[in-house]
């Protein structure tokens, strides 16, 4: 019987570290939040989130950022190559 616990127990354990949810940081609370939220400090900034504080550090983290439209679009190498060719052929007429 004791042996039979010890493995539940055991099960139990490997089940709940398996099931720690990632949670994405915010830039700040959201305006219209009716729910707790806390922040914890990752990479120099305020990482919000919903929940209570103390959330481990580890399960938090920074989406990747989504290149904004007003940025500039970066020019390829094969289009510079292209702008070359065609600036020496018309530097040679």
């Amino acid at each position: 019987m004791l042996a039979c616990g010890a493995g539940v127990l055991a099960l139990l354990c490997v089940l709940s570290s398996a099931a720690i949810a990632m949670t994405a940081c915010q830039p700040s609370r959201p305006s219209d939040a009716r729910d707790y939220w806390a922040w914890r400090l990752i990479d120099g900034r305020q990482c919000w989130y919903q929940g209570q504080p103390g959330r481990s550090k580890a399960t938090l983290y920074w989406p990747a950022e989504q290149p904004s439209s007003s940025e500039p679009e970066v020019e390829q190498p094969e289009q510079l190559a292209m702008a070359d060719e065609e600036r020496a052929l018309l530097e040679s007429y």
